[in-house]
């Protein structure tokens, strides 16, 4: 017989029962029932080529299943399959070059069209005006993305989203679009009713087929719509791998009176073309920024190490001459592998020491000895409480380095190379641990990784035992403070 508790018992007991385990519990009462229904379809996915992905478009049909949406991800990709250039009669087998071609493309998720390749319809998948007859249900969604791929031109986009934005345009919170420049475009004519956005996030990925109007579909289109958010903007997320030269856009962007969160990625050196002009008006265009991300890491640097100076002076410039770091509360930072790339995160990290409670130091492996440059001078930083980098060995010195210059650190995730960056006799690690007890440090959590996988947890322990505030790894675990302390202003 089950017990007849109050609601509150029964959602405080569900936190205890692994999510494999939640769906055997469907049917166990009302309260299951609709929490497993929640986590089936809070966050749904329509991959229009995927007819596995679509058969649950039968389900979202259903109002009470639809109304449980909250975040739907589109992906409207289009293969364009390379014809044979003989006669039909004489079918062939696809080259070598045509099998690998597709393979990778498969996986970075495009589809590489030839010279006379033309659209395919795709086959056992419902058509798009079955996938368009769901929206009009989905009256809670506030969160929505969508990727567009090699769209055929006989598809119409503006009726495709009419119910769309007519049903929950308006109230999305969140909005992420990516795909190629043409299918921005074309979405774009849409006119998005979008008047309770607050998120925005947009991905330019590589094109492997040139398209000779990017850089006017920028600045006419991509620009104008991004402005028109402008003011309500709280989160903008800009990453480009195009060889476009993006800053052209971005010197037409803004002001952003609201916005609090930037993410930009992109190699400096192709999606910037060496011209940090563009970025530099975008980033001055805040006022209440507090969360900034920058990883601007140049392409081919192995190759050609001199594809980092332009972007190390380039940082070097804008540390020194904009307040674009002041008082930030987060930065994520990638400052070149150059000699002089530690100078640029160091004054970075001075024009918010007073303010700055998360920092990652991305792609860059630090020594020791740099690790104990970065920690004096984050010394007076006593409102950081998160700390990420990578670095080139592991040892002793480095907790003794944090937890002296760091007391008031509270989660720390290292990453390690490889396997070499740890030494080969955990076993004397250890054992110098054993003679140490960090006892003023405020450490709750951390985590390392090393050669492509977690710690072993022996290890871990063994580091935790000395460290007596420690409870959980990774953000894990029973008495896990995330995220309420540490939510991801970078999701």
């Amino acid at each position: 017989m089950i017990p007849d508790l109050p609601i509150d018992v029964w959602l405080y007991t569900v936190q205890f029962i692994p999510e494999d385990e939640l769906d055997r519990l469907l049917s166990l009462n009302s309260l299951f029932f609709h929490l497993v229904m929640q986590k089936r379809y809070r966050e749904v996915f329509i991959d229009y080529m995927n007819a596995k992905a679509m058969r649950r478009l039968s389900r979202l049909k259903d109002p009470f299943v639809a109304q449980l949406a909250r975040v739907l991800h589109m992906r409207l990709s289009f293969p364009l399959p390379v014809q044979s250039r003989v006669s039909p009669s004489r079918p062939t087998t696809p080259t070598l070059h045509e099998r690998v071609r597709s393979v990778v493309n498969y996986f970075m998720g495009y589809w590489l069209p030839s010279e006379k390749s033309q659209p395919s319809p795709p086959t056992n998948v419902p058509s798009l005006d079955e996938v368009a007859s769901i929206f009009p249900a989905l009256v809670n969604l506030d969160e929505f993305t969508v990727f567009f791929s090699n769209v055929p031109d006989l598809i119409d986009m503006v009726p495709f989203f009419a119910s769309a934005w007519t049903t929950f345009g308006h109230r999305l919170r969140k909005l992420s679009l990516g795909g190629d420049l043409d299918g921005f475009k074309r979405f774009l004519l849409t006119q998005p009713d979008l008047s309770s956005l607050e998120e925005l996030s947009l991905e330019f990925p590589r094109q492997f087929s040139e398209n000779t109007n990017s850089a006017s579909i920028l600045v006419d289109h991509v620009a104008p719509f991004t402005n028109r958010l402008a003011s309500q903007l709280r989160f903008l997320r800009i990453w480009c791998w195009m060889d476009v030269g993006i800053s052209s856009y971005l010197k037409l962007l803004g002001p952003f009176p609201n916005l609090q969160t930037i993410s930009c990625m992109g190699p400096f050196n192709r999606a910037f073309l060496d011209d940090g002009t563009g970025i530099f008006h975008f980033l001055t265009q805040t006022q209440q920024l507090q969360n900034l991300e920058l990883r601007l890491n140049p392409a081919g640097v192995r190759i050609n190490p001199l594809a980092e100076s332009q972007l190390v002076r380039w940082l070097s410039d804008c540390a020194s001459t904009s307040k674009v770091f002041n008082n930030l509360q987060s930065l994520q930072l990638y400052p070149t592998n150059r000699p002089e790339g530690m100078n640029v995160m160091l004054k970075c990290v001075q024009q918010s020491l007073h303010s700055l409670t998360a920092l990652s130091i991305r792609d860059r492996y630090l020594h020791t000895e740099e690790i104990r440059t970065l920690a004096t001078a984050l010394k007076d930083s006593t409102e950081l409480t998160f700390l990420r980098m990578n670095v080139w060995m592991m040892n002793i010195e480095l907790f003794d380095v944090l937890s002296h210059a760091l007391p008031h650190l509270r989660r720390l995730s290292l990453y390690l190379s490889d396997v070499g960056s740890f030494p080969a006799d955990t076993g004397e690690l250890q054992e110098m641990l054993q003679e140490r007890e960090y006892t003023e440090w405020k450490l709750v959590d951390f985590g390392i990784w090393c050669g492509g996988h977690e710690l072993d947890i022996d290890t871990m322990k063994a580091i935790a035992q000395r460290i007596p505030t420690v409870k959980s790894f990774w953000g894990g675990g029973e008495h896990s403070i995330f995220p309420v302390l540490y939510g991801n202003p970078f999701p």
